[in-house]
């Protein structure tokens, strides 16, 4: 996660705290991982993900199983979508 362009200190500030459930931040990294939108091992992804998010997300291999079981597989990025296009339309009115 180090971007040697960024101040250094923002590694000493806090981490940002994730409201979400943990099957939403698996669902995310795994959309993600999905998109090529990040790249390398998924272990580690996870990894930088519950430190960078203050989480434990557990066992995220028996999560993803769970989510692939749902109806709607997709609902947080269903719900990230709306959100979204809904901010947008709030700021054009």
């Amino acid at each position: 996660m180090k971007n040697p362009t960024l101040d250094p200190s923002w590694e000493s500030q806090k981490t940002l705290d994730w409201h979400g459930s943990k099957t939403d931040l698996v669902e995310l990294v795994y959309a993600l991982h999905a998109a090529g939108k990040l790249k390398g091992d998924l272990k580690h992804s996870f990894a930088v993900m519950e430190k960078a998010l203050n989480i434990d997300v557990g066992n995220y291999y028996r999560l993803y199983t769970d989510i692939k079981l749902k109806k709607n597989p997709n609902s947080l990025l269903d719900e990230l979508k709306t959100s979204l296009l809904d901010k947008i339309r709030q700021e054009n009115l």
